[in-house]
């Protein structure tokens, strides 16, 4: 008797880990060598800033403190997944297409990667060695890419063949939005943009170069959260409308800077001739308690130290208290989190799609799932529309179409909407 496929439809995206922590518990996917096909918009590969290594395969403990940005690394760190295979959209350029192969682990305390990419090194995840760890595999590649892949290039590494799979769509891998366009001004987004702007040197650079520029990177994002809470007075919006949920989460997902010309911002190069521009990919170490570096202490050599306030940041503040976020209570930490998207030349992916250009999406998904040869063991499909990823207005129509596509690769599925959404298909039982 063949099995009907699980299907579990959550909100949030970070909700879709209980139900493959708890897959796992029933043995129905195996403790370890899992792959995921994590069909996004965005990357989700921050580390929670909380997140103890040694708690890791605390399944409490780890639930309590993932975000929608940062919930599938725990479960590498834990070593359940040793590949990940992120289907990026169209418009999403947050990591390099290809394969990296690193470890995951813990160093001193604090979970870790040994990939020096700029989108983990901007999240001050990176470290030369781990005390312990997890090797994982990461393919970055575009759907597209990916159809036209052929057998010799590769791809074969990649196929589920004999392991369980994963399957993890986000509805925004469909239409996308970037919540804050909608909570702040470009202008405000503008002076955010040049406040946090940041280099780094390229990712063959010696890995003294690295530690550096991600220790000033690091002081650079707490100074700038200092300032902001010092000088931005709080205040309640007096605008009204709909709240958007997890902003916290929304500030790990911006991709790489590509002008050279770039000079705002800090430099953190460290005397490095080959650099890459980048933006801030991720919600920022907090910075509270995670970054054990004394700003002021001269070996740090941070340019953002010590220094007198920049007057953008004033003139940002000012214009804050006169036009406050739309929707949403003035609060030094959206503003932080807000500016932790974006660089000079890059911000939150923005595209609304047409339904001409989701139901192709969807027909190149059907396809690409259909060449795999193989069924998952479970499929996990986030909303995302309260937190201001997905349209609105777009979400129930996505939904359907793929689990339409689904039904049509898979047959019968067993599907559980685990969401509060009064506005839910009623065809989607």
């Amino acid at each position: 008797m063949v099995r009907p496929v699980p299907v579990y439809v959550v909100e949030p995206h970070h909700h879709a880990l209980h139900h493959i922590y708890r897959a796992i518990g029933r043995k129905k996917l195996p403790f370890s060598k899992v792959l995921m096909v994590h069909f996004d918009a965005h990357p989700d590969l921050v580390l929670p800033p909380g997140l103890d290594p040694a708690r890791c395969r605390d399944r409490d403990h780890v639930l309590d403190v993932v975000d929608i940005e940062s919930w599938i690394l725990p479960a590498a760190l834990a070593g359940h997944l040793d590949r990940v295979l992120w289907v990026r959209s169209p418009w999403s350029d947050q990591l390099p297409d290809g394969d990296q192969q690193f470890l995951i682990g813990s160093k001193d305390g604090q979970a870790r990667v040994t990939c020096p990419l700029p989108y983990f090194l901007s999240e001050c995840m990176w470290t030369h060695q781990v005390d312990e760890g997890h090797e994982l595999g990461l393919r970055v590649q575009a759907l597209d890419a990916l159809l036209e892949a052929k057998p010799g290039d590769g791809g074969n590494a990649w196929q589920p063949e004999d392991r369980c799979f994963v399957l993890d769509i986000d509805l925004d891998f469909y239409s996308t939005q970037d919540p804050f366009a909608m909570v702040l001004s470009q202008s405000q987004m503008q002076l955010l943009r040049q406040l946090y702007h940041a280099s780094f040197p390229d990712p063959t650079a010696d890995p003294s170069l690295l530690e550096e520029a991600q220790a000033k990177r690091r002081a650079q994002l707490q100074h700038l959260k200092e300032q902001l809470q010092r000088h931005l007075p709080t205040a309640e919006s007096s605008n009204g409308g709909p709240s958007i949920e997890t902003l916290n989460g929304l500030c790990h997902e911006v991709g790489p800077i590509n002008n050279p010309q770039a000079t705002s911002g800090v430099d953190l190069q460290a005397d490095s001739s080959d650099s890459v521009k980048v933006c801030a990919p991720g919600k920022p170490v907090d910075r509270d308690t995670d970054s054990g570096v004394d700003l002021r202490d001269d070996t740090v050599n941070s340019p953002v130290a010590d220094v007198q306030v920049d007057p953008r940041l004033l003139d940002l503040c000012h214009d804050l208290t006169i036009r406050p976020p739309k929707g949403e209570p003035l609060e030094p930490k959206l503003i932080h989190d807000a500016a932790c998207t974006c660089d000079m030349n890059s911000q939150l992916q923005h595209h609304v799609s047409s339904r001409d250009e989701i139901l192709a999406l969807v027909q190149s998904t059907t396809r690409f799932l259909g060449r795999l040869n193989a069924k998952p063991a479970l499929v996990t499909i986030a909303r995302s529309s309260l937190d201001g990823y997905c349209p609105p207005s777009d979400v129930d129509f996505v939904q359907e179409k793929v689990l339409d596509a689904l039904r049509e690769l898979y047959g019968e599925l067993n599907i559980s909407l685990d969401y509060e959404e009064p506005s839910a298909p009623g065809n989607l039982e």
